[in-house]
Formats: C-alpha cells, sequence, structure tokens
C-alpha cells in the first residue's frame, strides 16, 4: 500500500512538471512608449541643403512640428542632429500617421508616413516607415545619410 502511495504520488508530481513545459517563448513588450525617429532634412531642386548650409534659407531653429486633432495644434516632439544635418521627429508608433512641419509662416508642409509591422518584434508593435509622402509626393530616402529628402 505504502509502495502503491509513493508510486501515484511520484506520477502526479512527473505530470505537474510536465505540463509546466512549454516550447513557446513568453516575450514580454515593454511598458513604456517606445516612439518611432524620423530622420529629415530639406533641399532644393539642384540638392542644395535648405536648412544646414552656411547661408540655409530657413532657420531650423523656429521651426514648428505639430499634429492637428480636434482643429487644436498638438506640438511634436524633435531634435536637431548636427552630425547627420537632419531634424529628428519622435512619433508614436502606428502604421500611418499625418503630421505637418511649418518652416515658417505660410510655408507649411503635410507629412505622411505609412510602416509596416516589424515581423521580428511581433507581438510588440513596433512600426518601421516604409513610404513618405510630402504634400501627397512620395519622398526619395537616403540610405548612406538615413535622412528623408524633403524638397523645396
Amino acid at each position: 500500500m505504502k509502495k502503491k502511495l509513493i508510486f501515484i504520488l511520484f506520477g502526479i508530481l512527473l505530470m505537474t512538471f510536465n505540463s509546466c513545459e512549454n516550447d513557446e517563448q513568453i516575450i514580454y513588450c515593454q511598458e513604456i512608449l517606445v516612439l518611432q525617429k524620423l530622420a529629415v532634412n530639406y533641399f532644393d531642386e539642384n540638392g542644395n541643403d535648405l536648412l544646414f548650409s552656411n547661408n540655409p534659407e530657413f532657420d531650423v531653429e523656429n521651426i514648428s512640428i505639430y499634429k492637428e486633432s480636434g482643429g487644436q495644434k498638438q506640438e511634436i516632439n524633435y531634435g536637431i542632429n548636427e552630425e547627420t544635418k537632419s531634424i529628428s521627429i519622435h512619433l508614436n508608433q502606428a502604421p500611418e500617421e499625418i503630421f505637418f512641419i511649418e518652416l515658417e509662416p505660410n510655408v507649411i508642409d503635410e507629412i505622411r508616413f505609412e510602416g509596416i509591422l516589424d515581423d521580428t518584434r511581433l507581438p510588440c508593435e513596433e512600426y518601421n516607415i516604409v513610404k513618405l509622402f510630402q504634400n501627397e509626393m512620395e519622398v526619395s530616402y537616403n540610405n548612406e545619410l538615413s535622412v528623408w529628402e524633403l524638397k523645396k
């Protein structure tokens, strides 16, 4: 009887350990908001830099970047990257977004991006920006500088 009880307890214990085995890896997504960074710069038709040249056409310090929601402007945080000569815009993770860059009063561009979900990060939602549009015109990406090149 004692051997039978030990055998039953051992079987229950073995089943308990086997039921905890799981081949699926548990992935924890970050609890904090991860922002997308979008690096842009402005050039004229001849490829001249309009923001970071010795004599820029627009003052990079006076640029305003914002979204519109319910008729209100919501400022978007950005930084100036002197090394890559670009504006680094900090955006929420999204498959698509529209925002505005105001270079100076009455010089405003509507910017729209399209992103795809990065399957290497599933189930966490992180998007890679794959297309960028400036006033509905597709923008080219400079792989060497890692900058989207907006035109004026």
